[in-house]
């Protein structure tokens, strides 16, 4: 028996729960190998090859995106985020017990969040965002009582918020944002205490938002947008004095806004509170957010002076006022302009949609080169565009539509290098459009349309290479169209030159517009037939040609138009059958009515809905739906018909060669008959003066082919002079004595070749002399 002092026994007794310690360790170590080997299993995709290092050439805690702990080879950290991954999450994960973070942020990661991730009690931090996880969220949380972090946002989660979250004592972030869940939002969440971020926007979740918020002392970010929630502005939330970002879009909250708004919040960087149906007055209070960055407060129904000092809001990047009842309509209410001109730091303003008034201040010019959105379109503003604008240099969208400006657009928007839109549609604006246009290389949509600007379009708007919508429409344009527009390959959503006094014919240059989707060339004067290179625009989704002068038949190669849904070509001169391949494009609405179609109208596709398609004013048109009410067609299909009026022509022409030919043969054959008779029967001198020929003028000039001295021969026999001529208004005829006398002496070649027949035709002109100089004395 053996017998050990007490150091002794300690130091067996530390020495057997070491090895134990190894021995268990080693087990776990290999556990956490294995649940990775799993892990990467469940990866169908790595596309960066995150993973290729998870293989036995390595210790696992050498591969790329684990962490070990350093007393022991266990995993305490995953982070796979923005790898791409796709697959599913393996249940093994919840085999490593000593995981404190998961990361697997913004990868393709589907399927059901595994229950056995509810088995790590170490867990601190859990992040899932952006990934397309389905089913409900994990009940199981109140294992996770060191929990600080839970973010599962962007998924497809569906179900209820679990009851179970309020047993997350310690956390701190908690995001369910932008899934599909129910239920509304539970109200033990205001156990949470400890919460700062809190983000359930764009959820559908619904209800109210409960009032057991009114704990969450220490949150300062909240995000509830998106989420159909009802009720009056939350109150409570005026008591959390920590509170940096206040955001509830779109939701449908009422009421008036509180006139104490950020008097107690003075560290509120975003109020966004857009989108929904609030009302009142905007509370001059909010001049108090020194550090306000974002103001949104669009679409409600706010109303009257914008009575917010915004120079006291040096910080101010965002303005949302769009789609309020601001303004008087008749006051000015341009002086906001003076204290927004001393937010330095301002990139976007909208004031659109509004009832501001007033003339815009030169002030405009004093912006910061910062402002990148200038929005006011669909107000009641007046006066001129200040030539101030072209200080503006960071401008890339510029919007005043639906005003009442006028005078002509500024020069200086040519100084705005970086505008990209450029929308003042539906003012007064007059004179030409500026050739300096094509100086701002970066537009991409113009819309200048319901103006009164005349004279053409500047062919410099070739220049603007990446346009691809361009509204001139409403005014008064002339000339043709310069063939430098039809080079923008760009343009794409739309061209408007509709209403206005433009001509010309469409040149074949129109088929570079291949991407283009609406054409709009209505109500103008453009004549000729549509160029065939139309048919390169298989984009295009509208055509609207109505009211101009276009004529020809529809070209065979249009059928390449297959995208077509809205056409219009009425009140032209289009002719020619209604094409068969109208019937095989898939058209909502064909307006055909008041030109020259006729023939056969389709009776397939589009022309099955009467109520999509027009074709009064069209005379010769038959057949078609009963509905239309046509007369019916004498031939049963319009191939039929072409083919009858192609051989229609071709018997027209056969007789009318047979009938020519004919004739010129009978006529020979009296000709060299009564040639023949007169060599037979010679006449007495008395019987010639009884009986005559009848000969007019216009056959002896065609006989002797004008009278030309080509067709003389060379005989001087007189020849005789009784023949009676009963053209009387020969006797008027001036004619050249000394060429008829020359005829007379000489005589004239005819068709006939024999000496009587030419001394016939002789002894006419003769006639005709002799008659003329008796008349004339």
């Amino acid at each position: 028996m053996f017998c050990f002092s007490k150091l002794e026994a300690v130091m067996v007794v530390a020495l057997v729960i070491h090895m134990i310690g190894a021995v268990f360790a080693g087990s776990n170590a290999a556990s956490d190998h294995l649940a990775l080997l799993e892990i990467k299993a469940r990866i169908t995709h790595d596309p960066q090859g995150a993973l290729t290092s998870w293989n036995d050439s390595l210790p696992f805690c050498q591969w790329r995106g684990v962490t070990c702990g350093r007393r022991h080879q266990r995993v305490t950290m995953l982070n796979l985020t923005d790898m791409g991954l796709v697959g599913s999450l393996s249940p093994y994960l919840g085999n490593m017990s000593f995981l404190g973070y998961i990361t697997l942020n913004n990868n393709q990661l589907h399927g059901s969040i595994p229950p056995e991730i509810g088995r790590l009690y170490r867990l601190q931090v859990l992040s899932l965002y952006g990934n397309s996880f389905t089913g409900e969220i994990p009940a199981n949380m109140s294992s996770w009582p060191k929990l600080s972090s839970l973010d599962l946002g962007r998924n497809k989660l569906s179900g209820k918020i679990p009851n179970t979250v309020s047993s997350l004592l310690k956390i701190n972030k908690l995001s369910f944002a932008r899934n599909n869940l129910t239920g509304g939002i539970p109200p033990c969440l205001g156990n949470l205490t400890s919460l700062e971020v809190l983000g359930l926007c764009c959820s559908q979740l619904g209800g109210s938002i409960p009032n057991s918020f009114y704990r969450l002392k220490n949150l300062r970010h909240i995000e509830l947008g998106e989420n159909d929630f009802v009720g009056a502005f939350p109150s409570f939330l005026l008591n959390i004095s920590m509170l940096e970002v206040l955001s509830m879009p779109e939701n449908q909250l009422q009421g008036g806004l509180p006139s104490n708004l950020c008097l107690s919040q003075p560290h509120l960087t975003q109020i966004i509170l857009g989108t929904n149906q609030f009302n009142g007055f905007l509370p001059s209070s909010i001049s108090n957010c020194s550090q306000l960055e974002i103001l949104d407060v669009d679409k409600n129904d706010f109303k009257g002076e914008i009575a917010i000092d915004f120079g006291r809001l040096k910080h101010l990047r965002f303005l949302f006022f769009g789609a309020n009842n601001f303004g008087s309509k008749d006051l000015d209410d341009m002086k906001v302009f003076h204290s927004l001109s001393n937010c330095s730091k301002l990139e976007l303003m909208d004031l659109g949609h509004n009832q501001l008034s007033g003339v815009i201040p030169n002030s405009l010019g004093n912006f910061s080169s910062k402002l990148l959105f200038l929005w006011m379109h669909s107000n009641y503003i007046s006066g001129i565009i200040p030539s101030s604008i072209g200080n503006l240099l960071g401008l890339t969208r510029l919007s005043l539509g639906r005003n009442n400006l006028a005078g002509m657009i500024p020069e200086s928007i040519v100084k705005l290098q970086n505008l990209q839109l450029l929308i003042i549609y539906s003012n007064y604006f007059s004179g030409v459009i500026p050739s300096s246009i094509g100086n701002l290389s970066l537009l991409t949509e113009v819309g200048l349309g319901g103006n009164n600007l005349e004279g053409s379009i500047p062919s410099t708007i070739g220049s603007c290479k990446k346009l691809i919508a361009l509204g001139l429409d409403r005014n008064k344009l002339s000339g043709s169209i310069p063939k430098e527009l039809f080079q923008l390959s760009s343009l794409s959503i739309g061209l408007d030159l509709s209403h206005n006094n433009m001509s010309g014919m469409l040149p074949q240059e129109i088929g570079n517009l291949k991407l283009l989707e609406s054409l709009d060339f209505s109500m103008n004067r453009f004549t000729g037939e549509l160029p065939v290179s139309l048919s390169s625009c298989i984009s295009l989704q509208n055509l609207n040609l109505s009211s101009n002068f276009f004529y020809g038949s529809m070209s065979e190669s249009f059928s390449s138009m297959k995208g077509l849904e809205y056409v219009d070509l009425s009140r032209n001169n289009f002719s020619g059958h209604i094409p068969a391949y109208m019937q095989q494009i898939q058209l909502t609405h064909l307006d055909l009515s008041y030109n020259n179609f006729e023939g056969e109208v389709p009776v397939e596709g589009v022309f099955v809905n009467t109520n999509a398609i027009s074709i009064i004013g069209n005379t010769r048109l038959c057949g078609g739906a009963p509905e239309l009410h046509l007369p019916k067609c004498t031939s049963t299909t319009s191939d039929s018909k072409r083919r009858t009026r192609k051989l229609s022509i071709r018997v027209i022409v056969a007789i009318s060669l047979c009938s020519t030919i004919a004739g010129l043969g009978l006529f020979s054959f009296v000709l060299f008959y009564c040639c023949i008779k007169k060599k037979r029967d010679k006449p007495s001198e008395s019987r010639l003066g009884e009986s005559f020929e009848k000969i007019s003028y216009g056959r002896l000039f065609k006989a002797t082919e004008g009278f030309s001295l080509e067709n003389l021969n060379g005989t001087d026999e007189p020849l005789g002079m009784h023949l009676q001529i009963v053209d009387p208004m020969l006797l008027n005829e001036d004619v050249d004595e000394k060429s008829l006398i020359s005829l007379v002496k000489i005589g004239v070649q005819c068709s006939c070749e024999s000496p009587q027949d030419r001394m016939y035709i002789g002894t006419v002109v003769h006639e005709l002399f002799a008659t003329t100089v008796t008349t004339r004395s």
